[in-house]
């Protein structure tokens, strides 16, 4: 049996990560790393009352969630991993949101599932904006090139 090969179409590229990718990569993980620490650090009086009290804090902070999800997911779609490893970063979001939220509680701040609301909110927002790269998470994975055995006629 003889398959046909379309010998006119350009052989596809093996793209490597880069230098951009690794840093790309870093950049995302030092955000994580970041908001991490800032979620789990208790809140220091003096900054509540720079932002101009409890109810201008609580706003912010509020705000400050939603905004740095977002920008986790706009950072992770265009990080252009696979499909599968874009559901793993889509989980790991997730599973951040609901863990430190947890541990928040042990540092002096108290644990809010309306926080966990939020962050997905923000997690959802920023796949909204960067559908661009996120698409391709729903997208279907074109089939893998067939190998064809050497003794096989052209």
């Amino acid at each position: 049996m003889t398959i046909p090969i379309d010998t006119t179409a350009p052989p596809r590229s093996v793209s490597r990560p880069t230098g951009f990718s690794w840093l790309h990569c870093l950049g995302f993980a030092l955000l994580l790393v970041a908001w991490t620490v800032a979620l789990l650090s208790p809140v220091p009086q003096a900054a509540k009352e720079a932002l101009g009290g409890e109810q201008a804090a609580f706003w912010f902070g509020k705000c400050l969630h939603v905004g740095t999800y977002a920008l986790l997911a706009i950072f992770g779609g265009s990080l252009r991993p696979s499909r599968r490893w874009r559901f793993v970063l889509l989980g790991l979001l997730s599973l951040h949101a609901f863990a430190t939220e947890f541990f928040q509680q042990f540092v002096g701040r108290g644990a809010s599932w309306r926080d966990v609301g939020l962050d997905h909110i923000g997690i959802l927002l920023g796949i909204a904006v960067s559908w661009k790269w996120w698409r391709q998470l729903f997208a279907a994975e074109p089939a893998p090139d067939r190998d064809i055995p050497a003794d096989e006629p052209r």
